[in-house]
């Protein structure tokens, strides 16, 4: 009988220790991932440096992209300039 309560006992201790390195390792991954996710000044002006010019301008920037779009294109109808 002690036999057996030994092993389910660290069946047990196993099996919360386990849990907490999973939940420890989702919480710091998360982290990383909004924090990646962070834009900053500079990346947007970077951006507006890029595409101003006399033909193009920037329609959208993201820490990962910048777009340009030509300055003749007529804007969306619901962008309040």
């Amino acid at each position: 009988m002690k036999n057996y309560n030994q092993d389910n006992e660290a069946r047990i201790i196993t099996n919360a220790l386990l849990k907490a390195v999973i939940a420890i390792s989702v919480c710091v991954m998360l982290a990383f991932g909004l924090h990646s996710c962070e834009l900053d000044s500079d990346t947007v002006a970077d951006c507006r440096d890029a595409c101003e010019s006399s033909s193009t301008q920037m329609q959208s920037v993201t820490p990962y992209k910048c777009v340009c779009i030509e300055n003749n294109v007529s804007p969306s109808p619901w962008v309040i300039n």
